[in-house]
């Protein structure tokens, strides 16, 4: 699949309870300040706090802890392949992305569409 738009980034962060407002505070004195949040620069801190997507954030907010997760190359394609297991189902829930971070977004996105 291809990248998630604006508004799709925006209904799965809220899905996951994670607001648009970066989190500054008790940051110490670095050469680059960073939001605990989302881990984005604060130069570049006009971006949304919810547009961004990284693995770590994925896992922190929208992984549940039970969850397994395989990210692996994709068979016969390029890009990456993401087989997430919940709670041990019998049931395996498969994405597609071109980066590790948009195959687990989308496997994820699958389990929210369920819902």
């Amino acid at each position: 699949m291809g990248k998630p738009t604006d508004e799709q980034i925006k209904e799965f962060w809220e899905w996951c309870r994670v607001d648009e407002y970066h989190d500054w505070t008790g940051i110490g004195d670095t050469e680059y300040e960073y939001c605990k949040k989302c881990g984005c620069v604060l130069e570049f801190a006009d971006l949304p706090c919810h547009t961004l997507i990284n693995l770590d954030k994925l896992f922190k907010y929208a992984v549940p802890e039970d969850a397994e997760v395989r990210l692996r190359p994709a068979k016969n394609m390029s890009g990456r392949h993401c087989v997430l297991i919940l709670d041990k189902s019998p049931w395996e829930i498969d994405a597609f992305g071109e980066t590790n971070e948009l195959a687990l977004f989308w496997a994820l996105w699958k389990v929210k569409e369920a819902k």
